[in-house]
């Protein structure tokens, strides 16, 4: 599967409709989980990315409306308790099809 460069939707089902991101001080990736939260879209779940492949099924996803950061995680807790952040450091993420045509996870 190959997903081409270019920009994307991101969404996600929230009870606020609202997609956050933490804005992390220190660009460093071991202290992202100390950053501030920010909203990546208007008031809205759905968000702009640009995605960049960096090799095979390996991205790097890039904030349209905040200047082009990048997407990261807080790689202290577990996956499952990560919180997503906004970072200057450019983090891979592995990408896979869903399980609806045109979606991806």
């Amino acid at each position: 599967m190959t997903i081409h460069n270019g920009l994307y939707k991101v969404s996600l089902k929230t009870n606020n409709n609202q997609l956050y991101l933490g804005l992390s001080r220190d660009p460093s990736p071991s202290n992202v989980h100390e950053g501030i939260q920010v909203i990546a879209g208007p008031e809205s779940s759905t968000t702009i990315v640009e995605v960049r492949n960096v090799e095979g099924d390996r991205y790097e996803l890039h904030l349209w409306y905040h200047s082009g950061l990048g997407i990261g995680y807080n790689t202290v807790q577990s996956l499952l308790g990560s919180q997503v952040t906004a970072t200057s450091n450019a983090l891979e993420w592995h990408i896979e099809r869903g399980s609806r045509s045109n979606r991806y996870k």
